[in-house]
């Protein structure tokens, strides 16, 4: 999870299950902030024990999932999926795109996006976002 401290300008980031975070943007050198006691209401305040500290903005990234800066693409027929080649922790993905028949061809548009693919039964080329939105068919 990332948030912000404008009023200081921080950016700062946490790893679920963590009791402490790290400061990843900052007007100065990194630091770490024990997150011991430290929560957050659903109005984007945060609480210590309790006691009001300071509104902030949640800038929340961990429920969309970014696309690395290099990564492979490949479909097997119904399925596109992602892999990043550089991290061997990393299982492949396979993205939410619905509807995909008998892939034959995949591309993908960096400055837009998109994945495109050719539907092999339909004989029609299709588009999506790769988090399955915007879904169309792109020529017929």
């Amino acid at each position: 999870m990332y948030w912000t401290f404008w009023q200081i300008i921080l950016l700062f980031s946490l790893k679920m299950g963590l009791k402490s975070c790290h400061s990843v943007i900052s007007n100065n050198n990194s630091k770490n902030i024990d997150m011991e006691g430290l929560y957050f209401d659903i109005f984007a305040n945060v609480y210590l024990l309790s006691k009001r500290i300071l509104p902030i903005l949640l800038l929340v990234l961990c429920s969309l999932p970014l696309a690395p800066s290099s990564f492979l693409l490949f479909s097997q027929r119904s399925a596109i999926s992602r892999m990043i080649p550089d991290d061997q922790q990393s299982p492949d993905i396979i993205l939410p795109i619905h509807g995909l028949r008998n892939v034959k061809a995949i591309d993908y548009d960096p400055l837009d996006a998109f994945i495109y693919w050719v539907d092999g039964r339909q004989n029609i080329i299709k588009r999506a976002k790769d988090d399955g939105s915007q879904a169309s068919i792109f020529i017929l």
